[in-house]
């Protein structure tokens, strides 16, 4: 059983001072936004590059402000919240893997003031969704061409096949029409989005002629269907990019990262839309939270462990508007299992 803990504040440690192993190191009050590091006054003032920008952290006129508080804390006992969605009737579905025992699993839990773990199945996917009605729609890796649900009465069944393709990445749009990310399973493996109505027949089909996509990792829309991906870039050395387009396939933007924080890597994980159409995007290596508008301007940028959020990975709004945040852990020792943080949003 997951535990949780209510959490409306948080003093994180001055990461300079664990730099230069400091006894004791001091509280942070400073956020740098171009290093992306939270430091305390003397070394804001003794170490820190002067010519950086520094804003102090809960300043409530700060537009880089995303997360207003942590509203409860729930500790899993799993590796890492890889994926994760929650239902209107305070259930939560996420994936997960743990390379040392080599398990993918699907975990069913309840959460309120606790977490309590209902089910855990064994089922390998890259993608979930959420059905119209609340049943879990996803693609086994051991038949990547069949989209399957997962419904709350236990039972599993095939929905529809796209062979010869398979799937990568579900969304179920406000219309309910499944949007697919689809790939060839053999050279030059070559990717199209299909869009499919409530009855499963195929509406619209985006192909990649014109390149607007290499390798979509993610996928959702927002209140008009203007779509957002996740998409890997062709450089091999990680990064990525959220694109968007619409219906047509016609490129409405592509946000490579911001510019001002000092880093060579950005691969965002996962990617939301809120309910003003606000885009927040997970970039779990520099722990960080984006949130763009439908013009792909950025608007906000949280440092998430001035929250005590470390490596958020996966993300999901609850019925009441709280943005559940699922991190990883990298397996690392001194931490060995992923939290997820409720937590209440400007945007």
């Amino acid at each position: 059983m997951g535990t949780s803990s209510s959490k409306t504040s948080f003093s994180p440690s001055c990461k300079l001072c664990e730099v230069r192993k400091a006894s004791k190191p001091e509280t942070s009050t400073w956020s740098c936004k171009e290093c992306w590091i939270l430091m305390c006054d003397s070394c804001k003032q003794n170490i820190h590059p002067e010519t950086h920008t520094v804003t102090e952290i809960g300043k409530e006129d700060d537009d880089s402000v995303v997360i207003l508080s942590v509203v409860n804390t729930y500790k899993t006992k799993s590796k890492n919240i890889m994926r994760m969605l929650c239902l209107p009737d305070d259930m939560i579905y996420y994936r997960h893997y743990n390379s040392q025992k080599s398990e993918n699993s699907i975990v069913k839990a309840k959460i309120s003031k606790s977490m309590k773990i209902l089910q855990k199945v064994d089922i390998e996917c890259t993608d979930l969704a959420i059905s119209s009605t609340d049943d879990i729609l996803f693609s086994p890796a051991q038949s990547p061409s069949d989209l399957k649900t997962f419904a709350k009465s236990g039972e599993t069944k095939t929905l529809l096949d796209v062979s010869p393709m398979a799937i990568l990445c579900i969304h179920v749009n406000k219309d309910n029409e499944k949007i697919l990310v689809l790939v060839e399973q053999s050279d030059p493996y070559n990717q199209s989005i299909a869009v499919f109505g409530a009855d499963y027949e195929k509406k619209v089909t985006i192909d990649n002629n014109s390149k607007i996509f290499n390798k979509i990792r993610r996928i959702v829309c927002d209140s008009k269907n203007q779509m957002y991906a996740i998409d890997e870039k062709a450089d091999k050395d990680g990064n990525r990019r959220v694109v968007s387009f619409d219906m047509k396939g016609n490129t409405i933007f592509s946000y490579e990262g911001c510019q001002s924080i000092k880093t060579d890597l950005f691969a965002p994980t996962d990617i939301v839309v809120t309910a003003k159409d606000n885009i927040i995007i997970a970039d779990m290596f520099i722990n960080a939270l984006h949130v763009l508008n439908t013009k792909g301007e950025l608007i906000a940028l949280q440092n998430t462990m001035e929250y005590g959020i470390e490596m958020p990975e996966s993300l999901s709004f609850d019925k009441t508007g709280y943005l559940l945040i699922g991190c990883d852990t990298f397996e690392k020792l001194k931490d060995p299992f992923a939290n997820i943080y409720m937590v209440k949003t400007s945007v």
